[in-house]
């Protein structure tokens, strides 16, 4: 698929046949989308939630499929080992848009058009670039320290047509003491970067008193958050609140863990690159 919207996936060496109709729906989904009650297997929008550029020869691929997993060189197999619902993008859970909603967003808080939010390690773009792609009007700054992927990001973006999205190359600890970035965001989000002791260190500096921390966090999150009792006192924080969120096909319970900034950081704070890691605020 190529266009304004893109669908990043594992791709999984599998042979298919016709779709077949069976009585599969979509995962039900925290967050979803108006478009979400109007497919089924049977009935697969060739295009949501936004328009795609259309190739010749496109085919819509999301739908209910015969697989079967066989070594390359082999051909078109007559037995398949079961079926598969490719997903659909409608159903997407976006997880941390419950935290920009009620009842978990602030009474009176700023409209997301004036919003400012940093995703801190964000990799491959997970996930300020879904969240910018439902959200357009957000001020969105993708911070990466690998340069492979900073360069890739530029690209996507560019390819997206996004407005508003800079990418920067740099670690956390760095961008926390210059003072164009230091406590100049609304949000700061993080998804798979650290522990939340040395995770605290990283966000907080960069979010306005005032402003909110976001991490998306595993089954060990009340765990995590209570050893971060220290570094949240120090850093001028306060846990909100844990959002839970059950995702389809995942038995373990994930958590939104939201931050209040509710004080200056000081000034010490963040460490130089690599303390925080190696001696974390327990």
């Amino acid at each position: 698929m190529s266009g304004r919207f893109s669908v990043w996936c594992a791709l999984i060496c599998v042979t298919v046949a016709l779709p077949c109709l069976a009585e599969w729906e979509p995962a039900e989904g925290p967050m979803a989308t108006k478009w979400a009650k109007q497919v089924s297997p049977g009935n697969v929008h060739p295009e949501y939630p936004r328009p795609q550029m259309v190739r010749e020869a496109w085919q819509n691929l999301n739908g209910l499929w015969d697989y079967a997993i066989r070594p390359r060189q082999e051909e078109a197999p007559g037995e398949f080992d079961g079926e598969i619902l490719v997903p659909f993008a409608a159903e997407s859970a976006l997880s941390c848009l419950m935290a920009f909603r009620p009842p978990h967003r602030a009474e009176g808080s700023q409209p997301m058009a004036e919003t400012r939010l940093i995703d801190v390690g964000t990799g491959a773009g997970f996930p300020g670039l879904p969240l910018k792609i439902v959200c357009s009007d957000l001020q969105l700054t993708l911070l990466e320290a690998t340069g492979k992927k900073v360069l890739f990001l530029k690209h996507l973006c560019g390819r997206l047509e996004l407005d508003n999205v800079t990418v920067l190359h740099g670690r956390a600890e760095q961008l926390g003491q210059d003072p164009s970035h230091r406590e100049q965001y609304d949000w700061a989000l993080a998804r798979a970067v650290a522990e939340m002791p040395i995770l605290c260190e990283y966000l907080l500096p960069l979010v306005r008193v005032g402003g909110t921390c976001l991490a998306q966090k595993g089954e060990n999150a009340p765990a995590e958050v209570g050893e971060a009792a220290r570094a949240l006192v120090l850093l001028g924080g306060r846990l909100s609140r844990l959002v839970p969120v059950e995702l389809h096909g995942l038995a373990e319970t994930r958590y939104l863990v939201l931050l209040d900034k509710l004080a200056p950081t000081p000034a010490k704070y963040p460490r130089r690159t690599g303390v925080p890691s190696k001696r974390p605020l327990r």
